[in-house]
């Protein structure tokens, strides 16, 4: 199988693999059953990590252009494309708000946090943690009133612990 590869593309390598299995596959080059070249073969003969093709062969499974056959190797699969357009859905597009690099004031960096926040469905992961929960500062408060609250705040030995030191 010849897959040329543009090094200097923008495209990644693993998504330029999968467009050219595909397109062999759509043209009729390789048929329904056919074996692909395995792993390790295709990976020396394009002089790319293994891993590279193992993305490519994933995105092309997942797409159900090629099936998986534990200890044979990757297959067209047998099922006919139900359409000519061989989009990936492995990764879907995403809607994402970063800003800027450069001087920026906390003000432009936060607005569109709260923005994005008042969307329904949205997740921010700008706080770096998740939401508490409501009643944190009862659950907070019950913790330390315990008799277990040297498992919080142990009393060390200002050196740290001797058995951490050797």
């Amino acid at each position: 199988m010849k897959i040329l590869l543009e090094r200097q593309s923008h495209k990644p390598i693993y998504l330029q693999i999968r467009d050219r299995i595909s397109h062999l596959i759509k043209s009729g080059a390789l048929k329904s059953g056919d074996r692909l070249p395995s792993i390790r073969s295709l990976a020396e003969s394009l002089q790319v990590n293994k891993l590279t093709i193992i993305e490519a062969y994933n995105v092309l499974e997942a797409d159900g252009i090629v099936s998986a056959r534990q200890g044979s190797g990757y297959f067209v699969s047998s099922i006919p494309l139900k359409s000519t357009n061989l989009e990936s859905k492995f990764a879907p597009a995403q809607n994402v708000i970063i800003t800027k690099p450069g001087k920026c004031s906390f003000y432009e960096m936060y607005t569109p946090l709260v923005q994005a926040q008042m969307q329904p469905g949205m997740i921010n992961f700008g706080y770096g943690y998740p939401r508490p929960p409501k009643d944190i500062n009862l659950i907070a408060r019950r913790a330390l009133r315990q008799d277990d609250a040297d498992i919080f705040f142990p009393h060390e030995m200002p050196q740290g612990q001797l058995t951490l030191c050797k």
